[in-house]
Parts: structure tokens; C-alpha cells; sequence
């Protein structure tokens, strides 16, 4: 399986930065330890980054996601169907129609968690603003076929709010939702020009 790194904001790069035969990832939060990951004997180096193990899907070293002085979480890739509804409604002009009709849109696709990510350590960094809060970090394993959303809040500087992480082909593929719907909804009106 291949080794990927999730920059923020969902920027996927090859490879995982290695550091004496270990991945570093700060300190653990809870004793504030230092946290370094040994690898797999039979992984595969290249210039100071791990970019293979043995195995199927993908492993994944994801960067704090959160925009400035916000948060990050991952949940269960949400349907085409879903993001589909949500592009729908914020055609409505109306503003109380709108929020209602995106209301009833998350009832019938409520959050769940995600299947197919299986997280082995999460990592604190020392925050860079003052007052702000620690970066996290998490490395784990993609299941082939699998997908999540990362879920960011914050001030994100007009990057997305969601990112859609899938396995495809061992690849990790990283995607903006949102972005998806709209092109899937101009399609048909230019097909129809």
C-alpha cells in the first residue's frame, strides 16, 4: 500500500515525512510524551519519506484541517444525493425557505462516523497564534473502496469547508464535495444547449 500526507487544506502529497526511522508527530495528547511511530521493517524509504508498506489501501498521515482558530472532524462520506439536495437549496431565494429546506435535507442524511478509516495515533503540535489551540494530527489506514469527509470550521480564507478523502486503486483521492454537485448540476443545461 501506498503513504500519503494530507496537507491542509486538503492538498494530497506522496509519501510521509520519516525521521530516524520513525514518523513524528509532535507530542500524544494526553501525557503531552513526545510521539514517534516506528515502521514497518519491510516499508519503503525514499529521500527521508515513507511511500510504501505492505498491504492493501492506503496509509494516511492527515495535517490539522481546521481553518484558523476552528476545528476539524472526519464523519461518513455523505451520497451525491445529499450534496445533489444541499446545491439545490441555495437556489431558494427566499432565506427562511432556504434554511429550512437545508434543515430538512440533513434530517434525511444524518452524520454518522466513517467506516473503512482505522486511526493508529493522533499527534498534538504546540499552536503558532497565540490563544489558539493545539494543532491535531491522526495517521491510520484507508481501507480500499473506503471514503470520509473532513468536516472544517473556522476562518478558512475561501478554501472549502468540507473535503471528500476517498481510496481508490491504493490512491488517495481528495475532493470538494460542494464542487462536485455544481458541476453534476451544469451538466444537464449544457447538454440541453
Amino acid at each position: 500500500m501506498k503513504a500519503f500526507t494530507l496537507e491542509c487544506p486538503g492538498r494530497c502529497e506522496a509519501g510521509i515525512a520519516v525521521q530516524g526511522g520513525a514518523i513524528v508527530m509532535g507530542v500524544r495528547p494526553m501525557d503531552h510524551k513526545p510521539l514517534a511511530l516506528p515502521l514497518d521493517p519491510r516499508a519503503v524509504v525514499h529521500d527521508g519519506r515513507l511511500v510504501e508498506a505492505p498491504g492493501r489501501g492506503a496509509l494516511l498521515l492527515m495535517r490539522d484541517q481546521s481553518g484558523a482558530f476552528g476545528s476539524w472532524y472526519l464523519r461518513a462520506a455523505q451520497s451525491a444525493e445529499r450534496w445533489d439536495a444541499m446545491v439545490a437549496t441555495e437556489s431558494i431565494p427566499n432565506a427562511l425557505d432556504r434554511i429550512l429546506a437545508a434543515e430538512r435535507v440533513r434530517a434525511r442524511f444524518p452524520h454518522r462516523a466513517p467506516t473503512g478509516w482505522y486511526e493508529f495515533a493522533r499527534g498534538a503540535l504546540a499552536p503558532v497564534l497565540e490563544n489558539a489551540r493545539p494543532r491535531v494530527d491522526l495517521y491510520g489506514y484507508l481501507e480500499e473502496g473506503a471514503a470520509f469527509e473532513i468536516r472544517r470550521r473556522g476562518k478558512l480564507d475561501g478554501s472549502a469547508s468540507v473535503y471528500l478523502v476517498e481510496c481508490r486503486g491504493g490512491e488517495v483521492l481528495v475532493h470538494d464535495p460542494r464542487m462536485l454537485a455544481l458541476a453534476r448540476r451544469q451538466r444537464p443545461l449544457a447538454a440541453s444547449l
